[in-house]
Order: structure tokens, then sequence, then C-alpha cells
């Protein structure tokens, strides 16, 4: 009797391995991406594809996969919060036309050379476990430039995946990095004005 006991605990714990691996195995290989916005840079923006000029939110991503199996990602969204709620910014398309944007201020002129090549879904790499894809992703908003960096509270990223799954990233721009790491990962070029 103690016997068929043991045999059934067994018996028991091994075709409950088996499903716990399973179930192991699923979880682990599905994508979940997470990420940070680095930095944004705004702009005046005149294109082909807006009727009006538009302010340009330039934004670096750096998108890393927590799970073992790649995904590409499809598309971008961007939402930002000026303190009365959610508003989405229109993705701007033909970013393979753009040569070299710049932004200026009383300080500092930034260029973007090579900037095709730095644009994040120019890169067709899928997001791997451990290796990081990372790059400018476009948008655009009816908003004025002037000061629109500093009235955003908070920014939300929703990138779709291939198999049509949202992963959203968060980010507040008082936690974004120094441009100069963006000088150093994206090879922007920083130029400090002098004052006479």
């Amino acid at each position: 009797m103690e016997s068929k006991i043991v045999i059934y605990i067994i018996t028991t714990i091994v075709a409950l391995s088996g499903w716990i691996t399973l179930l192991y195995n699923w979880f682990t290989s599905t994508p979940k991406i997470k990420g940070k916005i680095l930095n944004i840079m705004t702009g005046e923006w005149h294109t082909p594809q807006f009727r009006t000029p538009k302010t340009s939110l330039f934004v670096y991503l750096y998108l890393t996969n927590k799970r073992k199996n790649p995904v590409h990602i499809l598309d971008y969204e961007l939402e930002f919060d000026i303190s009365n709620g959610y508003e989405k910014a229109l993705r701007v398309y033909g970013t393979q036309n753009i040569d070299q944007p710049s932004f200026h201020s009383d300080i500092q002129e930034i260029t973007i050379p090579d900037f095709k090549n730095k644009v994040i879904y120019s890169k067709n790499n899928p997001i791997e476990y451990g290796i990081p894809l990372h790059g400018f992703a476009l948008f655009a908003t009816d908003k004025p430039h002037s000061d629109l960096i500093n009235k955003i509270k908070k920014l939300k990223i929703t990138c779709t995946d291939a198999f049509g799954v949202n992963h959203i990233i968060k980010a507040k721009p008082k936690n974004f990095t120094n441009l100069y790491l963006l000088q150093d990962i994206a090879g922007i070029n920083i130029k400090q004005k002098t004052t006479s």
C-alpha cells in the first residue's frame, strides 16, 4: 500500500514538473519590451506630410527585451501630458528624406549628422534579450514650440510589436539623461554658443 502511495506521489510530481516547465517556457519566451526615453528635443517642423507648420518632437528611445525571444517593433505612438491629460502626438513618416536636423537655442546648437541611420524604425533590427535597440522616433504636434518642453509633465510611448502586443514606456522629463550621453551613444554634435 505504501509503495502505491509513493509511486502516485512521484508520478504526480513528474507530471506537475512537466506542466510547470511548459508554463515557464511559455512565460519566458513571450517578448517583454522595457525601455527608457533618454531625452527629447523640440523644434519647428515644416514637412510636406503636414499642411501647416508643427512642433517636432525628436524622442530618443533606448529599448531592450527582458525575455529570450526577439521581436520586431512595427510602430510607435507618443502621448504627452501638459497638466490636462494625455494628448496624442502625430507620427512623422518619411524620415529617410531628412538629412541633418539641427536645433538652436540661446546657449547651444545641436546637429544630428547621418540622421536617417539614427532613426529607430529605420534600423530593421529586432529587439533581442540583452541587446538594446536605440534611436530617434519622430512625432509632431500643433502645440506652440515655445517652452513646450518645459510644459510637458509626463510622456508615454507605446511600441506595437509584430504580434500586435503594445509595450508601454512612461517617462517624466525630470528623469531625462544629460544630452551629452546622446552625444556619446547617438553621435549628436553639441556646440556651445559664445556670448559676446
